[in-house]
């Protein structure tokens, strides 16, 4: 996947060089674990409300596996 970013609403935010890939650096994680606690349930229940995908009901194929293996 290129580095390269096409311009959008969220460019600024790749500052100060504008790649979507970053580079390591030894910066503190600065983080609490109250606070990524925090953003990791709001993230489950916005996940939550998303409307999902219906399954895909099983059909039955069993007459087709018993003619493949006669």
């Amino acid at each position: 996947m290129s580095s390269e970013l096409p311009y959008n609403d969220y460019f600024e935010y790749y500052g100060p060089d504008f790649k979507l890939h970053i580079s390591p650096s030894n910066m503190a994680n600065q983080n609490t674990t109250d606070y990524v606690d925090k953003i990791k349930t709001r993230l489950f229940e916005n996940l939550r409300m998303l409307p999902h995908a219906p399954g895909v009901q099983m059909h039955g194929e069993r007459s087709v596996m018993m003619m493949l293996l006669a």
